[in-house]
């Protein structure tokens, strides 16, 4: 599967399907909360 994006404003959130690659990014200071399994390690290592 291709590079895909995925926008969302103020107060909207999106759901990362399990298993696929991403990398959160916003152009201004933004908080973001990811909620992941106790075995995922957040820091991309595999």
């Amino acid at each position: 599967m291709g590079p895909e994006r995925a926008f969302a404003g103020p107060r909207q959130g999106f759901l990362v399907p399990r298993g696929m690659m991403h990398y959160p990014r916003a152009p201004v200071p933004t908080v973001i909360l990811m909620v992941e399994a106790a075995g995922i390690a957040p820091t991309g290592d595999e």
